[in-house]
């Protein structure tokens, strides 16, 4: 009999919780971390409304490639001529010859070989705490 009663005052315990449960508001929605632009989306934004060359795919093509070590700060297109300057920070020089070696294995849309991007100049990173900084470049045509 003892057993029935403490049986029947969880269920009240468990009714009065479920209640307050339903009775409390709903938990506000978690933000998700904003979307950052990359730091040369200005430039890449005048480039694709200029359309002169074939920018979407050099974009594309430098934007599918993620190397640890390796980031993208810095985009120029000169779209009269289609040359594309990208600058690369970098941890280590490994690192940036992984990056510039993923961005030649990719194939181009409409082409048999795939666009060569060339080192163009880098500078090792001053100390332990920098970062290193390379410029490659590319020419891209419609």
């Amino acid at each position: 009999m003892q057993a029935l009663r403490a049986l029947k005052a969880e269920v009240v315990t468990l009714q009065t919780q479920a209640r307050a449960w339903e009775a409390a508001p709903a938990p506000a929605p978690q933000a998700s971390a904003p979307w950052v632009l990359p730091p040369y989306d200005a430039e890449a934004r005048r480039a694709l409304l200029e359309g002169e060359f074939a920018t979407a795919e050099a974009l594309t093509q430098m934007e599918r490639i993620m190397v640890p070590g390796a980031t993208p700060s810095f985009v120029e297109l000169d779209t009269r001529t289609g040359k594309v300057q990208v600058q690369v920070d970098f941890k280590e020089k490994e690192a940036l010859f992984a990056y510039l070696e993923a961005l030649n294995r990719q194939e181009v849309p409409g082409s048999d070989a795939p666009a060569r991007w060339q080192l163009l100049q880098a500078r090792p990173a001053a100390g332990a705490q920098s970062l290193g900084v390379a410029v490659i470049v590319s020419h891209w045509t419609n």
